[in-house]
């Protein structure tokens, strides 16, 4: 379907893995590329069709990232930061700054929280690295026939002609 100005709004729509300062981070800090060669170095995959991430690989991955001491501030902790360098921080009474520090340390440990809020594209990402180390970027395109829900969707479109027809019909 077009609209008027509006761009091209899909047929079947697929759920998009959320993007953020965080997973932004991990990439550009090389954290799952380097966690993927660790992975590959103690890890026998013998096939793409038998590789797997279970949740002790993720848990692995999250200790990993603690280990690696990724450089990623909050929004949050942004904000914070800047409140240092008002002129009226050094006036606060040290109660104040001693709570200020607290809830700035409440908040980094709070960060964990978000290895689960965007699990599911970091474990994409992870296994897209992982695969790649094992079957380079043709073993990926193989593994995401079978595993990317757009193209399973895709398939499974072709492979029902009501479904197809119906589509067309718009």
């Amino acid at each position: 379907k077009v609209y008027d100005g509006g761009g091209i709004v899909p047929d079947i729509e697929i759920t998009p893995f959320k993007y953020n300062d965080f997973t932004r981070a991990l990439s550009e800090q090389q954290i799952i590329f380097d966690y993927a060669t660790q992975y590959h170095y103690n890890h026998t995959v013998n096939s793409v069709n038998g590789f797997s991430f279970t949740d002790n690989d993720y848990e692995d991955f999250k200790r990993f990232v603690a280990k690696n001491d990724l450089a990623y501030n909050t929004s949050i902790e942004k904000t914070l930061r800047s409140v240092e360098k008002d002129t009226d921080f050094e006036a606060l009474s040290n109660t104040i700054k001693q709570d200020y520090e607290t809830l700035l340390r409440s908040i980094r440990r709070e960060k964990t929280t978000i290895l689960y809020a965007y699990k599911n594209k970091i474990i994409k990402d992870g296994k897209d690295e992982i695969i790649k180390r094992y079957f380079y970027r043709e073993g990926l395109y193989d593994y995401n026939i079978t595993h990317d829900e757009a193209i399973i969707t895709s398939v499974n479109v072709l492979a029902d002609n009501q479904k197809y027809n119906s589509i067309l019909k718009h």
